[in-house]
């Protein structure tokens, strides 16, 4: 098995808006079917979208991303690219919103859930 490179982890953690909650680390454990069936249809939304923008921007190859582990890097490299203005502001403004979608409590888990409550 292929160890991460700890100076790619690193970055995504220091990308993330905050650690994931334990309660959630404990609830995922508890009800890794849900988690599983709901990450599979999330991919399966991924994939459309990935599919929609092939025939959308044929002009634009790169808009499919090479690997998960680098997701959101080449997103941003991507919205960096054809935006008409820096990003940051908008990243900051989501990643305030994960943030708390992240540590509210939340009563219906899922792959992208709050705190169980």
């Amino acid at each position: 098995m292929e160890r991460v490179d700890p100076a790619a982890l690193e970055e995504l953690m220091a990308f993330l808006p905050c650690p994931t909650p334990e309660a959630w680390i404990m609830e995922a454990l508890k009800q890794q079917e849900i988690l599983l069936l709901n990450h599979c249809y999330l991919e399966q939304c991924a994939a459309r979208t990935a599919l929609g923008l092939i025939f959308r921007c044929p002009d634009k190859p790169d808009v499919l991303l090479k690997s998960e582990a680098r997701h959101y890097k080449d997103y941003l490299t991507l919205a960096g690219k054809y935006a008409n203005e820096s990003i940051e502001d908008r990243i900051a403004f989501f990643g305030e919103i994960e943030r708390n979608a992240i540590e509210s409590p939340d009563a219906l888990f899922r792959f992208h859930s709050g705190v169980p409550a």
